[in-house]
């Protein structure tokens, strides 16, 4: 397995690749959805996603310890994460890994719903 760092300002990438596949990617952002996460030293995972016949074989698990890693080697002291707690198989995943620090709900009208 090798790891493939795409990073432009922001955000940045990093993805596992397999056999020349694709199988799971982090994004990772300097600020995430809420004001909190205004800290010079933070970093925040802001998107997230495992190919399904790779979850459970440690991938993301690993995609993750090398993220941190990276990021501790720029300076960074903190890591949030942003994601959808409505979500179970999301949720139970990075509370593994986190702490919950903030919950918010958002509740977007659709488009379509709005007349003139």
């Amino acid at each position: 397995m090798g790891w493939l760092v795409l990073r432009s300002a922001t955000p940045g990438y990093l993805l596992p690749r397999i056999v020349k596949k694709l199988t799971a990617f982090v994004e990772v952002t300097s600020n995430g959805e809420n004001f909190v996460t205004e800290v010079d030293t933070m970093s925040n995972i802001c998107g997230a996603f495992c190919l399904p016949e790779y979850r459970g074989k440690n991938i993301y698990q690993n995609l993750l310890n090398f993220t941190i890693a990276k990021l501790e080697g720029e300076g960074y002291k903190i890591l949030g994460v942003d994601f959808k707690s409505f979500n179970p198989t999301v949720y139970s995943f990075w509370l593994k890994y986190f702490i919950a620090y903030t919950n918010s709900v958002v509740r977007r009208i659709d488009e379509c719903a709005l007349h003139d």
